[in-house]
């Protein structure tokens, strides 16, 4: 999801952490239907990111973010041996990049 009016309005003024994090977590959830390799990134940096408060523990949600990533990146088909894939061995090796990256 890109927005150009979000992008101008967030790169002078830093957002709440909550807010950002509603707006990421509201955009997943309606991209989940039709994932995407970014849907499987953004889940990663979801489960990867630092706590908002260290006091607090938020392993429920990194579990529940975790079984979401895991299940959308068997859903488009990552657990799947991609030499069986009709594509180049170096496309598939720049997918995996990107899955990484």
């Amino acid at each position: 999801m890109y927005d150009d009016q979000l992008c101008i309005d967030m790169a002078y003024d830093s957002p709440d952490y909550k807010d950002l994090a509603d707006l990421v977590n509201t955009s997943v959830a309606s991209e989940i239907h039709s994932p995407s390799i970014a849907t499987v990134q953004t889940l990663f940096l979801l489960v990867a990111r630092p706590s908002s408060n260290p006091l607090v523990s938020d392993a429920s949600y990194r579990w529940t973010t975790m079984g979401t990533l895991v299940s959308t990146a068997i859903n488009i088909g990552l657990h799947l041996d991609p030499n069986f894939w009709n594509i180049p061995l170096t496309q598939a090796a720049a997918l995996l990049f990107y899955l990484r990256a």
